[in-house]
């Protein structure tokens, strides 16, 4: 792949024989085609593709969630491709074929020193479908907390195999928030994850992995 600056004629875009020119991003880049290969995939492609596939598949359903917790990726990355990058690396469990999502591993953010992720966060269920969501003040706090913080709740149903992003919830300063969960949810399974986000939406904590929960009738 090479770039190039657009001339006389203005910007190239669209395909000439095996030659792609496109925009990514700022940068304007020429590549050759992509060409379908006869031979089978050898065992490191099989398993770094259906690692791929699991992963983009997992990410793809909390693309707003990424998008917030992911938006200083770095340079020429966009969110979803630095939440795969981790992911990839990190959050993948299991043998091949059997890989699954390690939940305890998911991180909904880009881990930052500049919003504290609060200290003691805890989920306890109660009867009638209530999550009390309660955390403490981090006696270490960086220059960049704020009591007006947010703190942003992801729940996945393993049950329904559905995603419930509450966004964000509470103040931090409010130190609890309970959540009253609709009642077909009642008996089901939820994974939980927590986040800060400043108020501008621009700063993020690292993730919190609450735990597997139960759903109380």
């Amino acid at each position: 792949m090479g770039t190039y600056k657009p001339g006389a004629i203005g910007v190239v875009k669209g395909g000439i024989d095996t030659i792609v020119a496109c925009k990514w991003k700022s940068i304007y880049v020429i590549k050759g085609k992509p060409t379908k290969s006869n031979k089978p995939p050898t065992m490191t492609q099989a398993q770094q593709r259906l690692r791929f596939a699991i992963v983009n598949a997992f990410l793809k359903r909390i693309a707003a969630t990424i998008t917030v917790g992911y938006q200083n990726p770095g340079k020429n990355l966009t969110p979803m491709n630095a939440a795969s990058r981790y992911h990839l690396a990190s959050a993948v469990t299991g043998v091949y074929p059997d890989y699954a999502i390690d939940y305890p591993k998911v991180q909904l953010t880009i881990p930052s020193d500049e919003v504290d992720n609060g200290w003691n966060i805890r989920i306890v269920p109660a009867a009638g479908g209530l999550l009390t969501l309660s955390w403490d003040n981090n006696p270490f706090v960086s220059g960049k907390t704020l009591p007006t913080d947010r703190i942003a709740i992801l729940l996945y149903d393993v049950d329904k195999d559905r995603f419930i992003n509450m966004g964000s919830i509470a103040a931090r300063s409010e130190l609890t928030n309970v959540i009253e969960m609709p009642e077909s949810y009642v008996g089901d399974s939820v994974h939980v994850w927590t986040y800060f986000v400043s108020p501008d939406q621009k700063l993020v904590s690292p993730t919190n992995y609450l735990g597997l929960v139960k759903i109380l009738s």
